[in-house]
């Protein structure tokens, strides 16, 4: 059954966790079912490590090679808040002289993504692919500023729901009568469906 919104209960770690199904006929990842991904407000960017969409390392490797071989895709480093500024100067120096195979902090842009979180479509015009890293999925600010979405703990003791802390969101050229629907039930939030 296709989902109208995404509704999220935050975890007992303080997050908001969902599955999602992810698809990159350039990486054939054809069809990355129940995948967790984190939504992460503070995540400016999406960020998926391959290997957690079931590719082996030797796949992740070549993959990386080809990216990093090919220069029609953008290629970009990001940090952690622990990273050393000795580590960050050495890999600025790297990605600057195109070592990107001896970057672990190299990702690279993708745009034959498709996303769905809860079973609702996710317009994505691109996602930075990590061939390293084995975190989290991320999705980020890059993806949420094109949802409506709504954060609170719900209040009404009639509601099942009542006392967690709810995420709510649909994309904006998506808005249903649903959704509307969802926001006045569990937020008493009154808005017009147009």
């Amino acid at each position: 059954m296709k989902n109208n919104y995404i509704k999220i209960s935050l975890n007992e770690n303080n997050e908001f966790r969902a599955k999602a199904n992810i698809i990159i006929p350039s990486i054939n990842v054809l069809d990355a079912d129940d995948v967790i991904v984190k939504i992460d407000t503070g995540c400016p960017y999406t960020s998926f490590p391959i290997k957690n969409l079931g590719i082996s390392e030797e796949k992740a490797l070549a993959y990386k090679q080809k990216d990093s071989n090919d220069s029609s895709v953008r290629k970009s480093i990001s940090f952690g808040v622990n990273d050393s500024k000795e580590k960050r100067d050495n890999d600025k120096k790297l990605f600057k002289d195109q070592k990107f195979m001896q970057l672990t902090s190299v990702s690279f842009k993708h745009s034959d993504v498709k996303l769905k979180i809860m079973d609702v479509n996710i317009g994505v015009d691109s996602v930075m692919l990590s061939y390293d890293r084995t975190g989290n999925i991320l999705i980020g600010m890059d993806i949420m500023k094109a949802w409506d979405i709504h954060i609170s703990t719900v209040t009404n003791p009639d509601l099942e729901e009542t006392g967690k802390t709810i995420f709510l969101a649909c994309p904006k050229d998506s808005i249903n009568e649903e959704y509307i629907s969802e926001l006045k039930r569990l937020f008493n939030i009154d808005a017009v469906y147009i």
